[in-house]
């Protein structure tokens, strides 16, 4: 709900915790049409027919949207890893284009939350965490949705270990589990206004939709060129009378 204290404007986002209802106001910063921008973006993104190109298309739809310094795609592995699938960063920055990063960067409680909170935002890696106060003391505070929550301080770390001063993050759902994120990182602090993360969360939802349907249309592909090789050596085994022959010589 937009709403002016003090003649500024701000953001109430309001979620249940348990039997209480959580208010959070943000300032509302956002100076254009964002509608507009995710329409335009989504049928851009969509155009493409190959995994690879629509998770690129979608990685320089995001950039242009946020205006953060690097936006990668990053996909969990069948072990648990990532590896950066696609990428688009100011000329200036080394690529992290198809560097693999160990499961134990992103434990498995943080993945269950990033299944949950579809987008997550640091502002400013240098921002002190604000402690809360509470009238329920011998409860605490549910903030799985919370758009304010503070993150691990591991996880702070991290990231001024590689420089960055601010990361913003949309997960990627396919079949209910965490299919990967698109991970953006800036190097001087930035906020995204609130409205802006939504329409990124929108384009991650659209995107987690169609990842599952070219997924399923490029494992076919797959079976099929399997199917025809396998089709291909039982015709040669039935015909060369040699069992080595049959499976190299053809």
């Amino acid at each position: 709900y937009k709403l002016h204290i003090k003649n500024e404007p701000f953001y109430m986002i309001i979620h249940k915790s348990g039997e209480d209802l959580v208010l959070e106001f943000e300032p509302a910063t956002l100076q254009y049409d964002i509608q507009h921008v995710i329409g335009r973006s989504v049928s851009s993104i969509l155009s493409n027919r190959s995994i690879e190109d629509l998770l690129q298309k979608a990685a320089e739809e995001v950039k242009m949207m946020i205006e953060y310094d690097r936006v990668m795609v990053y996909k969990f592995q069948e072990d648990g890893h990532g590896e950066v699938i696609a990428e688009v960063k100011n000329e200036e920055l080394e690529p992290f284009l198809g560097l693999h990063y160990p499961a134990s960067d992103i434990p498995k409680q943080a993945r269950e939350l990033y299944k949950l909170n579809m987008t997550r935002i640091i502002a400013d890696v240098n921002t002190e965490s604000a402690a809360i106060k509470t009238f329920e003391t011998e409860n605490p505070l549910d903030l799985t949705h919370s758009t304010l929550r503070a993150v691990s301080p591991i996880h702070i770390q991290y990231l001024k270990n590689m420089g960055v001063e601010s990361s913003f993050s949309i997960s990627l759902l396919a079949h209910g589990e965490l299919w990967g994120l698109i991970a953006c990182h800036n190097y001087s602090p930035k906020f995204i206004d609130y409205k802006a993360r939504e329409g990124t969360k929108l384009i991650g939802n659209i995107l987690s939709s169609a990842l599952e349907y070219r997924q399923t249309e490029a494992d076919n592909e797959i079976d099929k060129v399997h199917l025809e090789a396998i089709n291909n050596l039982a015709a040669q085994l039935e015909k060369d009378p040699d069992i080595v022959s049959a499976l190299t010589k053809h």
